[in-house]
């Protein structure tokens, strides 16, 4: 799968460990790096559904024809499918406990 991301800090954070756990911290920096790594290696966005570690599921109101991934405790990783087969569009790391 081909990642796109909304910002660069995104991807930034991605590429660099260190950016990512200063950004969220050593557990949330760890997981969003090792879940995109995840996430490239497959070839399908419906693929992804069948990586149950993921728990990928839509989001709705507002937030419709959005996905999220969990992280960890309330932390999930908003992402969409991106505008080519593919391709998945990264938008946010967020605590939606807080």
């Amino acid at each position: 799968m081909q990642l796109e991301f909304r910002t660069q800090r995104l991807q930034r954070a991605f590429h660099d460990p260190r950016r990512a756990v200063r950004l969220w911290g050593p557990t949330v920096g760890h997981r969003y790096i090792e879940r995109l790594a995840l996430v490239a290696l497959e070839p399908t966005w419906d693929g992804l559904f069948n990586i149950r570690s993921l728990n990928l599921h839509p989001l709705h109101g507002r937030r419709h024809g959005e996905f999220a991934l969990r992280l960890t405790g309330g932390w999930r990783l908003i992402v969409r499918p991106g505008a080519e087969p593919g391709h998945i569009y990264i938008i946010d790391v967020e605590d939606y406990h807080g």
